[in-house]
């Protein structure tokens, strides 16, 4: 910075007086001081990249910390209600051995006598007292043997109710520990986001101290030469530009099975194949993806965020919504101005189906004016350079590689894209396990299910009913379907297995091992039965749900 200064001082006494070297050093010292500058501004949009991505998972951290402190709740109420419940049995069994004890006095305490060792005039009187307390008897024995069997009864139902405490309590306790994990989490961001704005700062004030000596030094001169020749004015310095080069080989090729989402986009909204492709390998893998919901809470096969696909209106904050919006819905989708379509006419725009994806993604192109100027649409997708780059060059390796006949009709039947070993990908990291819920429409829009609410509602978005929603269990599904050997599972086969009860747990096997399901310690999530507690749990009851996809 000396030296800076000390230039900018020479300069002002005039540069015709300083020597050749030392222009030239100036000259020099002006292109490192655009470099500074240039990479300082780098920083900067990285750090502000960084702070939004913060900000992101903080907004989703934030929110499924709400809804593990509503499923606490709920469980507690339902722990409240299970003790009122096992209560009310314990006061009815108090109430029956009352009954009971009495009658087991009586009857126990009743003569037996054999009446042939009367007289024969005292045996004709007794014959109907004998009688008479002969039907007393049979009838308190059978009074008390129903009464000893409905407290058998409540008493089975009190050790359920018992037991389904202790999973309820153990189910709070879980939510509680991810709650204040979570917490810890959302703090260290925080701690983070702080550091990264102090950062920014400080680099914001290097950058305009540089600023301010670069036009120091760049005044010097040419108010210099501008006295020389006699026009004093200011002049303007173009900034030095930076490109970014993208690698010439794309990764991975294109699935053929998508390409007549791709194509039927085209047609519709004018985005050339090749681009949505690109869009789709770069942002999941071409749906490779584990979960297709990102850490910042962007979902589906082209990670959108929430409130791009439904309309800004409804944006709380870092581009989510309200847990109770329902992003899917055409009538809310069209109040908002949002993106999503429904390209498979099923009645709703899902970010987790392939052609509504496909399709949403080329709308928001097109209504970013792909066709007048392709960069900055695609700038608008994702706001970084290099994000631009690495789409165009990707796009124009499948363009070049691949020929496709795009003529005839293109075709979407609606939900065939639906498969019930991936419906369930929507609700992981967006969903709580809470006990009996799920089973009404609020519920399953709250992403609030038990693990057979969930079966079922997986198994409706494929088109078959699993029974009544408001009934469903474990219960009732074990009966539905097939038998299956452990050895002949298939991914879409039902897997139980015995937790708090026998058959208390259900899932949805999707091979390898893995299973998809809404477990009381993370709501619905994968989960691997080939080690650990699963394998432990695992009761080798399969059973196989037969359907057939249009």
């Amino acid at each position: 910075m000396k030296k800076l200064a000390t230039l900018s001082a020479a300069l002002a006494i005039g540069v015709g007086n300083l020597p050749g070297p030392v222009l030239a050093e100036t000259n020099s010292t002006v292109s490192r001081i655009e470099e500074q500058i240039e990479g300082i501004q780098q920083q900067i949009v990285k750090m502000d990249n960084a702070i939004d991505q913060f900000q992101n998972k903080k907004a989703v951290l934030k929110n499924h910390i709400g809804r593990l402190e509503k499923a606490i709740l709920d469980n507690r109420e339902k722990i409240n209600e299970a003790r009122e419940e096992s209560s009310r049995l314990e006061t009815d069994i108090q109430e029956l051995k009352q009954k009971i004890k009495p009658l087991q006095n009586r009857i126990s305490i009743i003569p037996t006598y054999d009446s042939t060792f009367l007289p024969i005039h005292q045996r004709i009187q007794s014959i109907p007292s004998a009688i008479e307390k002969t039907k007393k008897i049979i009838t308190e024995t059978e009074t008390l043997n129903m009464l000893i069997e409905k407290e058998e009864i409540i008493n089975t139902k009190l050790e359920k109710l018992q037991s389904l405490e202790l999973e309820l309590k153990g189910m709070v306790e879980l939510l509680s520990e991810q709650i204040a994990e979570k917490d810890k989490l959302l703090s260290e961001l925080e701690v983070k986001e702080k550091q990264n704005h102090e950062a920014r700062e400080t680099l914001e004030k290097e950058s305009q101290l540089l600023s301010k000596q670069k036009t120091s030094i760049e005044n010097a001169i040419e108010n210099e030469k501008a006295r020389k020749s006699g026009n004093l004015g200011d002049l303007q310095v173009d900034k030095p530009s930076t490109s970014i080069l993208f690698p010439s080989s794309p990764k991975g090729q294109v699935p053929p099975e998508f390409m007549k989402y791709y194509l039927h986009a085209e047609k519709e909204y004018g985005i050339p194949w090749y681009y949505l492709a690109s869009l789709h390998g770069i942002e999941t893998d071409f749906s490779r993806h584990p979960t297709m919901v990102s850490s910042v809470g962007a979902v589906g096969h082209l990670q959108y965020m929430p409130a791009t696909w439904v309309g800004h209106k409804y944006e709380t904050s870092g581009g989510l919504v309200a847990a109770d919006i329902d992003i899917t819905d055409l009538a809310i989708i069209k109040a908002g101005s949002g993106y999503g379509v429904d390209a498979d006419n099923d009645g709703i725009a899902s970010p987790w189906s392939i052609a509504d994806s496909v399709a949403s993604a080329a709308k928001y192109l097109a209504n970013h004016g792909f066709k007048k100027d392709v960069r900055k649409a695609i700038w608008h997708y994702n706001h970084a350079d290099w994000y631009v780059e690495k789409v165009i060059g990707q796009a124009e390796e499948y363009k070049n590689s691949m020929k496709v006949n795009e003529d005839g009709e293109i075709t979407i039947t609606p939900g065939a894209d639906n498969e019930v070993t991936t419906i369930g990908n929507r609700w992981i990291n967006n969903s709580v396990y809470v006990f009996g819920g799920g089973r009404n429409q609020n519920d399953i829009k709250m992403g609030r299910f038990d693990c057979s609410s969930f079966v079922h509602w997986a198994f409706s978005q494929v088109g078959i009913k699993l029974g009544e929603l408001t009934s469903v269990s474990t219960e009732t599904l074990k009966h539905l379907g097939t038998d299956i050997n452990v050895e002949d599972m298939q991914p879409g086969d039902l897997v139980f297995f015995d937790t708090y009860k026998k058959d208390g747990h259900v899932g949805i096997y999707l091979g390898g091992g893995t299973f998809i399901g809404a477990q009381s310690s993370t709501g619905v999530a994968f989960a691997n039965m080939n080690d650990g507690y699963w394998k432990e749990k695992f009761n080798n009851r399969v059973k196989r749900i037969i359907y057939v996809k249009n």
